[in-house]
C-alpha cells in the first residue's frame, strides 16, 4: 500500500506540475514581455540592417496617437508617433529631422507582438493619444514592410493621455507647423483606404 500511495502522490505532483507550466505558459504574456524574448534579437536585427546594436536599444518615450487612414480600423499602420525623446536624430544624426512631422508606424507589444487592442481606442480623438516606452526599428524589420518603421512598446508604459491634454495636442497637430509622413512618397507602403474593406462595426 505505501508503494501505490507513494506512486500516486508522484503521479498527482507530476500532473499538477504540468498544468502549473501550462496555466503559466498562457497567463505569462499577459504580464510579461515574452514575445520580446522570443522574438526580437536586436543582435540579429542590427546585422541585417546595418543599424549600430546599441543604438538599436535606445528606449524613446513617445507620444503616439490612433489614425487609421480613411478612419478604416483595417488599416495595418493605424498608429503615428508624434514626438520622441530623444529626438530621431539626435540618435541617428543622418536619419531625416522629424521634429513635427507624424510618423507612421508598425507598433507592437513587448508581451504579444500585437497592435494595441482597440478597447483601448475610443470613437473621439481624445481617447486616441498614448504615451509609452518603446524600441523603434528600422522599416523592414520583423518582416514588415519596408517603407515604415517597426515600433515595439513596453506594455507596462503604455497610458492613455488626459482628456485635456490629448484636446490641446489634436488642435496643435492640425495646424500648419505639422507634416504627415502620409504625403512623403518614399514612405508608402501601398495601404489604399479606399479599395480596403471596412471592418463590421467600423
Amino acid at each position: 500500500m505505501p508503494r501505490a500511495a507513494n506512486s500516486a502522490s508522484r503521479i498527482a505532483t507530476v500532473f499538477f506540475l504540468v498544468l502549473f507550466c501550462v496555466l503559466v505558459w498562457f497567463v505569462a504574456p499577459l504580464f510579461l514581455p515574452v514575445w520580446k524574448w522570443r522574438n526580437l534579437d536586436f543582435a540579429e536585427v542590427a546585422a541585417k540592417h546595418h543599424r549600430d546594436e546599441s543604438k538599436l536599444k535606445t528606449e524613446f518615450d513617445v507620444v503616439l496617437r490612433f489614425r487609421p487612414r480613411g478612419n478604416n480600423y483595417a488599416d495595418p499602420l493605424s498608429w503615428q508617433i508624434v514626438t520622441m525623446k530623444p529626438e530621431w536624430n539626435q540618435v541617428y544624426e543622418r536619419q531625416l529631422d522629424e521634429d513635427h512631422l507624424l510618423v507612421r508606424c508598425a507598433l507592437l507589444s513587448d508581451r504579444s507582438g500585437e497592435p494595441p487592442s482597440e478597447i483601448y481606442v475610443g470613437a473621439s480623438y481624445k481617447d486616441r493619444y498614448f504615451r509609452a516606452k518603446v524600441w523603434r526599428l528600422p522599416p523592414g524589420a520583423l518582416g514588415f514592410g519596408k517603407t515604415r518603421p517597426v515600433v515595439v512598446y513596453q506594455a507596462m508604459s503604455f497610458e492613455k493621455m488626459s482628456i485635456g491634454e490629448a484636446q490641446m495636442l489634436d488642435v496643435q497637430l492640425t495646424g500648419r507647423d505639422w507634416e504627415d509622413d502620409d504625403l512623403i512618397a518614399e514612405r508608402d507602403d501601398g495601404w489604399d483606404p479606399a479599395a480596403a474593406p471596412t471592418p463590421v462595426g467600423n
